[in-house]
C-alpha cells in the first residue's frame, strides 16, 4: 500500500499535489491512499491528455483544488483529467472544489469510465459536487456502472454534472 499525504501545490497553474502527469503518460495507481494534499487543479492527482489513467483500490480522501474561484484553476478535488481516465473500486470522499467537481472534474474531449466505486460527501462551489463533465464541444463519454455516488454538494448538480455536448451512460 501507498500513501501520499499533505501535499502542496502552490504556483498558480500548478496541478496534482499528490501527484501529475504530463501529455502522453499512462498512469497506473494500485492499492494507494491520497489524501489531505491541496493545488490549484486536480488537488489529488491531475491527468494530461491522451495517456490513459487507470486506478485500482485506491482512496481519494480530503483533497482540496484551491484556486480562486471562478478561475478554471480550481477544478478537481481528488482528481482533474482531461485524458482517459478509468476508475475501479474507488472510494473518493471529503474532497473540495472552489469550482467545478468536488471529486473528479472532466476536461475536454476524454472519457470516464467508473466501476463499482464510491463517490460520497464531495464538496463544489459550482457545477458537480461529485463529478463534473464539462463541454468540450466534442465528444465526451462517461460511463458509471455499479457505483455509488451520493451526499455531495454542488450548485447545479450534487452528483453529477454533465454539459450540454458531453454524454453520460448509467450502468
Amino acid at each position: 500500500n501507498h500513501h501520499i499525504t499533505r501535499g502542496t501545490a502552490t504556483v498558480k497553474l500548478a496541478a496534482g499535489a499528490a501527484m501529475a502527469d504530463s501529455n502522453g503518460a499512462d498512469v497506473s495507481i494500485e492499492y494507494s491512499w491520497i489524501m489531505g494534499n491541496s493545488a490549484p487543479r486536480g488537488g489529488g492527482y491531475a491527468h494530461g491528455a491522451h495517456g490513459l489513467l487507470h486506478v485500482y483500490y485506491a482512496i481519494f480522501l480530503g483533497n482540496q483544488a484551491t484556486g480562486v474561484y471562478p478561475s478554471a484553476y480550481s477544478d478537481g478535488g481528488g482528481l482533474w483529467t482531461e485524458g482517459p481516465t478509468n476508475l475501479d473500486k474507488v472510494t473518493m470522499q471529503a474532497n473540495t472544489s472552489y469550482n467545478y467537481g468536488g471529486a473528479v472534474a472532466v476536461q475536454t474531449n476524454t472519457s470516464l469510465d467508473i466501476t463499482q466505486s464510491n463517490i460520497t460527501a464531495n464538496t463544489a462551489n459550482s457545477l458537480g459536487g461529485g463529478i463534473s463533465v464539462a463541454d468540450s464541444g466534442a465528444i465526451d463519454v462517461t460511463n458509471i456502472e455499479s457505483s455509488s455516488i451520493g451526499y455531495n454538494t454542488g450548485d447545479p448538480g450534487g452528483g453529477i454534472y454533465v454539459a450540454s455536448g458531453a454524454r453520460l451512460h448509467l450502468l
